[in-house]
């Protein structure tokens, strides 16, 4: 018994012996955790105590016309919070049709299109934001907004994805595209009086084609239950995607609500850049309308009057390199930045490539926006030109011969590639950027519609 005694003794002091151990563990790992946070927080003083160095810099150059002029005519700089110039009737069609719907808590489907460069995707923000505001302030019905691209989706299928992680409180739940479409059905065609209104942007929908057109059918026909609570607005490049893509009948049955962005004009487009350049002497007004009138001949585009505006002022301050304060940008300014986008040795072998060749630089565009990097790899660029030749009837070519034409494009410098990686994972990028490469395709026909698909 005695033996005993001491055996449970001897084990009631190992217990307390591993307690005090743990314990002690423990306390070194919380003191160990306040140092390490006091570490954090003294690195974060000085980020916060070297702050005012970086505002006096931005502030030294935003000092500098120039470079203020080139930042306000970046697409960065739009101001989402009003409606962009020259497109306020838009704006308050969109609004009208959002709130009305959104207030009857009903469900509906506006189909907005124009050629690229009108401001419809920029419009629709600009619209949810506003909504958004007045919905936290009390003054519009709870409403989810949800964003769609389908330029960053890897398959049409994928949207089905994306608008279930939208819907659902768990937005980190992962579901197949089937399950996501068996959810979505759903949803959105059994009655859920109390549902609140779920308003999506689908851009880019000219992506979402497919041979079945299941995806593009099934998006637009859930607003047309009356229960579902969905708005959708939808945006294309093309304004008879519904008419080519649904039979007739069943175009007029989906009841969609249309709304075009014509090309920029002449006048509209000298109003635009006016505004980006308010309070900002850089800019002759003959530069400004020569500018204007050579984009509204072209294609009405307002993103490539923002790109010649910019490399104009580059040219300016080349020319005067040692006042810049005599810095005034000039009608040759933008008539030798108009040629040089179109006139360079790089720009006319891409104008002159063959058809394929073109189908390959634009899938490597294609590649390069989904993933929003300035670089792909070829097996990407693969995916996007098999889903071009899918799309327009072209009879893809095979993998070798596209291996070659990759080969091709590279010793002619329009790209760059890696050679050190495998066939198949070997990086890709352009020799230029990929503004010049649409601009140089803008003039050919038969990449007019690919380009559509792609800005």
């Amino acid at each position: 018994e005695e033996e005993e005694d001491e055996e449970d003794t001897m084990r009631k002091r190992g217990k307390a012996g591993k307690r005090t151990r743990k314990t002690g563990g423990k306390s070194r790992r919380r003191n160990g955790n306040e140092t390490a946070t006091k570490k954090r927080a003294s690195r974060k003083l000085r980020v916060k105590l070297s702050a005012p160095h970086s505002s006096s810099h931005r502030q030294h150059n935003a000092t500098d016309p120039v470079t203020q002029a080139r930042s306000n005519l970046t697409m960065a700089s739009v101001d989402l919070t009003n409606a962009l110039p020259c497109r306020e009737e838009e704006f308050v069609s969109i609004v009208d049709f959002v709130k009305q719907k959104v207030e009857e808590n009903g469900s509906g489907c506006m189909f907005v299109s124009g050629v690229p460069g009108t401001g419809k995707t920029a419009t629709i923000r600009a619209v949810a934001s506003m909504l958004k505001e007045d919905r936290d302030s009390g003054l519009l019905r709870p409403f989810e907004y949800i964003e769609v691209n389908g330029m960053a989706l890897t398959s049409p299928q994928q949207a089905y994805v994306e608008l279930w992680q939208g819907i659902a409180l768990n937005k980190d739940a992962r579901v197949s595209p089937a399950r996501a479409l068996e959810l979505l059905t759903n949803r959105f065609t059994h009655p859920r009086p109390q549902a609140r209104s779920i308003v999506v942007l689908l851009d880019e929908v000219d992506q979402l084609y497919t041979k079945k057109q299941d995806v593009l059918y099934n998006l637009f026909d859930w607003p047309t239950y009356s229960r579902s609570h969905l708005v959708v607005v939808a945006v294309a490049n093309t304004m008879d995607l519904p008419e080519r893509v649904f039979a007739q009948r069943v175009s007029s049955r989906l009841g969609l609500e249309r709304l075009t962005f014509w090309p920029y004009t002449y006048e509209q487009l000298v109003t635009i850049l006016n505004h980006r350049l308010e309070g900002i002497d850089v800019f002759t007004s003959e530069a400004i309308e020569l500018c204007a009138r050579k984009v509204a001949a072209r294609n009405g585009d307002a993103r490539r009057a923002l790109t010649v505006c910019q490399r104009a002022a580059d040219m300016a301050r080349e020319d005067h390199k040692d006042d810049e304060k005599a810095i005034k940008v000039q009608i040759h300014h933008v008539n030798d930045a108009v040629n040089e986008m179109t006139s360079s040795p790089l720009l006319v072998c891409v104008q002159h490539s063959a058809m394929h060749e073109k189908l390959f630089i634009i899938a490597v565009v294609a590649a390069c926006r989904s993933s929003g990097f300035e670089e792909t790899t070829l097996r990407d660029v693969r995916k996007q030109y098999f889903k071009l030749c899918r799309k327009y009837g072209h009879t893809a070519l095979s993998t070798s011969m596209l291996s070659k034409v990759c080969t091709n494009l590279a010793s002619s410098r329009i790209i760059v590639t890696d050679h050190s990686a495998l066939d198949s994972l070997q990086k890709i990028r352009f020799n230029c950027t990929q503004e010049e490469i649409l601009l140089a395709l803008s003039d050919e026909l038969a990449a007019q519609a690919f380009q559509r698909d792609l800005e």
